[in-house]
């Protein structure tokens, strides 16, 4: 999901997963889709780094991404209507009201 994201074909995207893993930026939690970061201050130094514009682009893409993977998100719901909250500046924000729902109507189930 990343390389969509990112915009890079799957090799490159696996060599640069295999390069941060190697540099232990980023660890394995044992599913071979799912990565983490070592640590929180690497996360967060790196994403310091990017402008408000590439965050906000990011964050709606990834969104997008997992909106169009996960339908209408179920479980993932909270995390992709954090994507459309993070990216509430740019238009056509409102589609992540829905997961806002959903995510809402989980909690309460939950509760």
């Amino acid at each position: 999901m990343i390389a969509a994201v990112a915009d890079l074909e799957e090799r490159k995207a696996l060599d640069a997963l295999e390069a941060a893993l190697e540099a232990q930026i980023l660890r394995s939690t044992g599913d071979p889709e799912v990565y983490e970061f070592r640590h929180a201050l690497i996360r967060h130094t790196l994403y310091s780094e990017l402008s408000p514009a590439r965050r906000v682009r990011l964050h709606r893409r990834l969104a997008e991404e997992m909106e169009r993977r996960y339908g209408g998100g179920g479980e993932n719901a909270f995390e992709i209507a954090q994507g459309w909250h993070r990216s509430a500046a740019l238009p056509g924000a409102e589609r992540g009201v829905v997961h806002c729902l959903v995510a809402a109507d989980r909690v309460l189930a939950l509760a």
